[in-house]
């Protein structure tokens, strides 16, 4: 796991200040964006993770329903999470991760645990980002979404297919 290898790089004097970018391939961005999600968690002390707000770039009608779904989910879901206390699920996408946050509690260790049972594998394997989330939050750190002027594209998805089957592993973790 390249997170692991990346913590154990870092002196521990430097660990609360050291971040990791989680970014999917089909995402653009500019370094501004990146540097406001390093302010955020540089002001913001108790914050283990922050997510960026994105958007879904193409044409077609598949465009338009996921540009419903992100501003739902991001724009407003996840402002109100943030403003109610905890954004419960930092995407992958588009996160910024405290490596002490990563390196407390053996979160790590748990992240990178074998699935014994289909929901374990449902919660651990099919909604990595998801997981990740809950244990940053589990080991006593907060979770916020940054909220920027400039927008990060996000590529669409192949087709409506793929997003229906994508959108059904997050359901167990509503549980946890």
């Amino acid at each position: 796991m390249y997170m692991r290898y990346i913590i154990s790089s870092l002196h521990p004097s430097d660990m609360y200040n050291a971040y990791i970018l989680a970014v999917d391939g089909d995402v653009s961005f500019l370094p501004a964006d990146v540097i406001r999600l390093a302010q955020a968690l540089q002001t913001k002390r108790e914050v283990g993770a922050i997510c960026g707000r994105i958007y879904p770039t193409g044409s077609g009608l598949v465009l338009w329903f996921q540009a419903v779904e992100y501003a739902i989910s991001h724009w407003l879901y996840k402002s109100t999470e943030a403003l109610v206390g905890n954004v419960l699920c930092c995407p992958g996408c588009f996160t910024m991760y405290r490596a002490s946050a990563l390196n407390s509690n053996d979160l790590l260790t748990s992240y990178a645990s074998n699935t014994k049972n289909a929901i374990d594998h449902l919660m651990q394997d099919q909604g990595e980002d998801r997981w990740l989330t809950t244990l940053v939050l589990k080991s006593g750190y907060q979770t916020s979404y940054a909220q920027m002027h400039g927008l990060i594209p996000c590529a669409r998805f192949p087709s409506p297919s793929y997003k229906s089957s994508n959108s059904r592993r997050w359901y167990p973790l509503d549980n946890v």
